[in-house]
């Protein structure tokens, strides 16, 4: 069978015996596959960085064999280094792996997700706030994958104005007169609008004081636990 030539950004590796490795890599037309890299660590192999996580590389494939490919070769496109030298931006690029990972059950939505994985990286080894890529990239995603919330209009009376509580089980908006509680601001709901209106290359073109990314924090992963199952980073005592 002909080799498999595809660009894509290794998601995951696990280190298998002394010279192996497991890749988890984000295809832009396969979708997430599985992929066996014999004797990657090897440092002859010359593959030690582009079998490593957070790197983007065009991979030659032998064809699947009970759903793992195999590597034959593998040439960087670009490799994110700078990923590793701050803890904030270790745990935030990773943390986006992971739901990536989570949602690309099939190539439908690969490729948007490999533009947005990649565009995080990118400014996350650029400076850009670490939470707020974060938030911008699991809500762009969750609405790539087809989960987006209502954020128009009060989900009881219509109306478009005053928009101050978010119905995460529903994915809804309640106005002041519906809503007994208040759990939306006027900066907070006009960021959500933002990130899910924006063009794919513009969605990440904001800025946002940490006190609103920290209020969005609970409000957005509360969404995706009871829409996509999806329970992030539990060490940091989300609820």
């Amino acid at each position: 069978m002909p080799l498999i030539k595809t660009t894509g950004l290794v998601i995951q590796h696990t280190n298998i015996g002394e010279y192996d490795r497991m890749l988890s890599i984000l295809s832009p037309t396969l979708g997430m596959i599985q992929v066996s890299a014999k004797g990657a660590r090897s440092m002859k192999a010359g593959l030690h960085n582009t079998t490593r996580c957070f790197c983007h590389a065009e991979f030659v494939l032998y064809p699947a064999k009970k759903e793992v490919y195999s590597l034959k070769s593998a040439t960087p496109l670009q490799v994110f280094l700078e990923l590793a030298e701050d803890l904030d931006r270790l745990e935030t690029a990773t943390e986006i792996a992971k739901f990536a990972r989570y949602l690309c059950i099939s190539a439908d939505y690969a490729e948007p997700m490999l533009r947005l994985g990649l565009g995080s990286f990118y400014l996350l080894c650029h400076d850009a706030n670490p939470q707020q890529v974060k938030l911008t990239f699991l809500l762009k995603a969750a609405q790539t994958a087809g989960f987006t919330p209502n954020l128009s209009t009060c989900a009881r009376c219509g109306s478009m104005n005053a928009l101050v509580w978010f119905d995460t089980e529903n994915g809804t908006c309640l106005c002041s007169e519906c809503a007994k509680k208040k759990n939306l601001s006027p900066a907070l709901l006009a960021m959500f609008r933002y990130i899910l209106t924006a063009p794919m290359q513009r969605c990440f073109a904001y800025r946002a004081e940490n006190v609103l990314l920290a209020a969005a924090d609970p409000l957005l992963f509360a969404f995706i636990r009871q829409h996509i199952g999806y329970f992030g980073n539990t060490k940091k005592g989300r609820h």
